[in-house]
């Protein structure tokens, strides 16, 4: 599990999931699935790969243990709660997950980048009402 905040690109989020058979993208975070044409998926997985690399999320060409774990409790959770909301005019979703006691604030303002930040895992609702 990562220790600090990381950002993601909802395209690279998606990517991830679908290369690691992780199932669909959660409820709260697509805005519409992207498609890309198959010449376009190499320059996908590169641009995909430099962002993780940029964060410290890969070990080699691979998405790094620590990060597969928040992709897991992300998709898999075994408790969640989320809200959505419309704050100046854009769209938000706010939501937190745990997996064991691993936990995480998950939060994504429509065309921005997916905000993963590590949490305690008692404080799942307390900081859910303060997103």
């Amino acid at each position: 599990m990562i220790s600090e905040p990381v950002s993601i690109s909802l395209e690279t989020y998606t990517t991830v999931i679908e290369k690691e058979n992780l199932g669909e993208p959660h409820p709260t975070l697509i805005g519409g699935e992207m498609w890309y044409p198959p010449d376009e998926e190499r320059d996908r997985g590169v641009r995909v790969l430099n962002e993780l690399r940029e964060q410290g999320l890969v070990r080699g060409n691979r998405v790094s243990d620590d990060f597969m774990d928040v992709l897991a409790a992300m998709q898999r959770a075994a408790v969640e709660f989320y809200t959505f909301a419309r704050i100046e005019g854009g769209q938000s979703t706010y939501r937190t997950v745990a997996l064991g006691r691993d936990a995480m604030l998950i939060s994504h303002q429509v065309g921005k980048e997916i905000e993963i930040e590590p949490i305690p895992f008692d404080q799942l609702r307390v900081r859910l009402a303060a997103a």
